[in-house]
């Protein structure tokens, strides 16, 4: 039960970094791609800021914007610029496609079963180069909101709660494993000294 409970704050907790945070946002449809171009290089190479901007805020914008297309290659090496790329469609291309009608009838499919071909995306008509390297992630999310329009999303009270609630519990439970560490240093210090006590009496 105790490691079902875990498991479950554990999911929720992945679900508000996702849902939550600075990428949390609406793009326009006229934004069809947004593609990330970095080394994977780390420290001091200049583009820790973008790779913390992929781990973190392009995870939250995909989580609200499903049907815009992001793509990343780390393929360059730490000298390489670092790039983002937002790729836009007209605006009454980006309006058609809102408008498309959804059939109501659904057909049930199986892992096996034949799916129906994937239709292209709206064609892009512009594409926006953003030179990413040596900047820090707030100012690379503000330069795309700031390019794309984006509507910020921001956190509901009760997400808010949720998360205060899961980090005063994640201060508890270090409180607890830091006690139990206690006990069982000093339980074994306690047995240490009865051994040996027991030790000076056989002699």
């Amino acid at each position: 039960m105790v490691n079902l409970t875990n498991r479950m704050r554990k999911l929720t907790e992945k679900l508000l970094k996702i849902r939550c945070g600075s990428g949390a946002a609406i793009l326009p449809p006229e934004v069809t791609r947004i593609h990330l171009r970095f080394s994977r290089e780390g420290r001091d190479s200049g583009h820790m800021g973008v790779q913390s901007f992929w781990k973190q805020d392009l995870r939250q914008l995909k989580f609200h914007n499903p049907a815009v297309t992001m793509t990343v290659d780390r393929s360059l090496k730490q000298d390489d610029t670092a790039y983002m790329f937002v790729h836009f469609t007209n605006s009454d291309t980006a309006a058609a496609a809102a408008d498309t009608p959804i059939s109501s009838t659904t057909t049930k499919l199986t892992s096996s079963a034949p799916t129906s071909k994937s239709e292209p995306g709206a064609p892009t008509e512009r594409v926006e180069q953003v030179k990413v390297k040596n900047i820090g992630r707030p100012a690379i999310v503000e330069q795309l909101f700031k390019l794309t329009n984006a509507v910020k999303i921001e956190t509901s009270p009760e997400d808010k709660q949720r998360i205060q609630e899961l980090r005063d519990q994640e201060k508890r439970s270090k409180k607890d494993r830091a006690l139990i560490q206690i006990v069982k240093r000093n339980t074994k210090l306690a047995k240490e000294k009865e051994l040996l006590k027991l030790g000076g009496m056989a002699d």
